[in-house]
C-alpha cells in the first residue's frame, strides 16, 4: 500500500480518489512479492501497480475489480522473473 500512495506523489492525483483507494486494497495482491523479496522491492511492485492502474482503466471501461487484477497479475508476471535473474545474477558473481 505504501508505494501505491508513494505513487500519488508523482501524480497530480488526489490520494482520496476512489481509483486509487481501490488499487491500494486490491494492489495487496502484490504482498507476496514483499514477503518474498524484501520490503522495497514490494514497494516498488505497488508503485508500479499504481501507474498502471490508473493507465488500463479506458480499455475496461473503468470496471475497477477486473482492472486491478489485469494489472496485479501483469506486473507479477514481469516483476518476479526479473528480480530472479537479477539475484541469481548476483549470487553467481560471488561464486
Amino acid at each position: 500500500m505504501m508505494g501505491i500512495f508513494l505513487g500519488t506523489l508523482t501524480r497530480s492525483v488526489n490520494a482520496n480518489d476512489a481509483p486509487l483507494i481501490l488499487a491500494a486494497l486490491f494492489g495487496t495482491t502484490l504482498a507476496p512479492i514483499a514477503g518474498k523479496f524484501g520490503w522495497f522491492l514490494g514497494v516498488l511492485a505497488g508503485l508500479i501497480h499504481s501507474s498502471a492502474v490508473l493507465s488500463v482503466g479506458i480499455p475496461k471501461a473503468g470496471l475497477n475489480l477486473y482492472n486491478n487484477g489485469f494489472v496485479a497479475g501483469i506486473v507479477a508476471t514481469v516483476m518476479v522473473p526479473v528480480i530472479r535473474s537479477f539475484r541469481n545474477n548476483v549470487d553467481q558473481e560471488k561464486i
